[in-house]
């Protein structure tokens, strides 16, 4: 292999270097605008009042679950509110 062979074969591997990572940062820019679309909306469904009802109502029976039979009749009770 002569030196001519050698420069092309390094300046063809230096474009194909600099080719794949903009293509991987111009990829990365784009996901982080929809992560922050996704983000946004998952902020708006939080604030939503039934949501927040039911995060409560989620919360009280995973307390059921682990709670003892002395505090499942109050929030059995509470439920029922």
């Amino acid at each position: 292999m002569g030196p001519f062979e050698v420069a092309a074969l390094g300046i063809s591997g230096w474009i194909i270097t600099r080719c794949f990572s903009t293509w991987t940062k111009a990829k990365q820019g784009g996901n982080a605008a929809k992560l922050q679309e996704l983000e946004r909306r998952i902020q708006e469904l939080e604030a939503r009042e039934p949501m927040k009802a039911l995060q409560e109502r989620v919360q009280t029976l995973e307390d059921i679950v682990v709670a003892d039979d002395l505090d499942l009749k109050k929030k059995f009770r509470h439920l029922d509110t």
